[in-house]
């Protein structure tokens, strides 16, 4: 046989994954980010709490009370972090909105005026 591949040998492994776009890859970053640093937070915050608890003699409603305002801290950096994927999703939307009609618009003039059709 004068195949290169030996037969038996699967092909998909010539097959290159595709990268990610470099606004994509930074999109899914700012998301990690934004799940990821709340979740470290949290996970401090409880620690704190379990240390403080079998530390020191601290009351059930003290404890309670310090893990409910520390708790506040990763809802308000998660808040802040997931804003920045959402804007800049509602950047692209707005931006496809403007571009899909102008795009139609120039493609009903232009057959409008007789011209062929631009190649898609």
């Amino acid at each position: 046989m004068t195949d290169r591949v030996f037969p038996t040998r699967p092909v998909t492994h010539r097959r290159r994954r595709r990268r990610r776009l470099a606004r994509d890859r930074y999109v899914l970053e700012q998301i990690r980010a934004a799940v990821a640093t709340p979740l470290m937070i949290a996970v401090g915050v409880l620690s704190a709490g379990v240390i403080t608890w079998r530390v020191t003699p601290v009351t059930t409603g003290q404890l309670l009370a310090g893990l409910v305002c520390g708790m506040v801290v990763p809802a308000l950096v998660g808040a802040r972090r997931a804003e920045t994927p959402r804007r800049i999703h509602l950047a692209r939307a707005a931006l496809q909105e403007d571009i899909i009609p102008w795009s139609e618009r120039l493609a009903a003039e232009r057959a409008w005026m007789g011209h062929a059709p631009a190649p898609s």
